[in-house]
């Protein structure tokens, strides 16, 4: 529309020029009149459309203006809606990274309680070892102890036999049998009293006989063991059953 307002104008300044320079002639002058006329007419249809043009113009550029405007400021708020976020998603990430850095102290932290633990558990085991060995030792010296006074019982224990060496000394006594006997030992010491009885017992099951015509004594020197003294008048077999008795005793 803007054109043909323009087009419009250009005919109509034309039809002015035209009039003004008598360009037509007198005896037309009805005729030239009659331009004249249509060509104002023109000029002024073509200033009014270029006017309106104009005018349309006008409010399309200021609705193209207000719509890129609009989107601007669309824009804008997106920015700053974006600029928002951004800022939101920083914030996240220095708590995360303070988080991190949080968690990595805790473990560092943790590490060297492991490592003081471990040294802590070292020491103990150390002690632990140490306290081992001394009880070892301690172990060792009780039972050095307890063989020496084991050793000091049996060796201050009475005499004893048990039940095979009697059964064994009885039966080496057998070939022997209705030999007599008599012992003598010391009045007050209860150990060689018992021995004594003991012996008793196991010579009369060899078959032995005391002698009904022994006379009470007591043994008054220093003698450690046994004794078997045979009589000087004794003959061969009584030497042999003396040799027997020592022998069984011995064994």
């Amino acid at each position: 529309m803007e054109y043909i307002g323009e087009a419009l104008v250009f005919i109509g300044v034309v039809g002015e020029v035209l009039t003004e320079r008598k360009l037509i002639l007198k005896n037309e002058e009805e005729k030239r009149d009659a331009i004249e006329g249509v060509a104002s007419w023109v000029l002024v249809f073509g200033l009014a459309i270029s006017l309106a043009a104009l005018i349309g113009t006008n409010g399309y550029f200021k609705g193209t203006i207000a719509s890129l405007n609009l989107q601007a400021q669309q824009a804008e708020e997106r920015a700053a809606k974006d600029e928002k976020e951004a800022a939101s998603f920083q914030s996240q990430i220095a708590d995360s990274n303070a988080r991190v850095k949080e968690a990595e102290a805790k473990v560092t932290t943790a590490e060297a309680e492991s490592r003081e633990a471990s040294a802590k558990v070292a020491k103990a085991d150390a002690r632990i070892a140490e306290a081992q060995q001394k009880a070892a030792e301690a172990n060792r010296a009780a039972e050095s102890e307890r063989l020496a006074r084991v050793r000091m019982e049996q060796r201050l224990a009475w005499r004893n036999l048990t039940t095979e060496q009697a059964k064994s000394i009885a039966g080496k006594l057998l070939p022997f049998e209705g030999q007599l006997f008599d012992f003598v030992t010391y009045p007050d010491n209860g150990e060689c009293i018992n021995f004594e009885n003991l012996l008793y017992r196991v010579v009369s099951r060899g078959g032995w006989v005391l002698d009904p015509n022994r006379k009470w004594q007591v043994q008054m020197t220093l003698k450690v063991g046994i004794v078997v003294e045979v009589s000087e008048a004794a003959g061969k077999s009584v030497n042999e059953a003396a040799l027997a008795l020592v022998s069984a005793l011995n064994g």
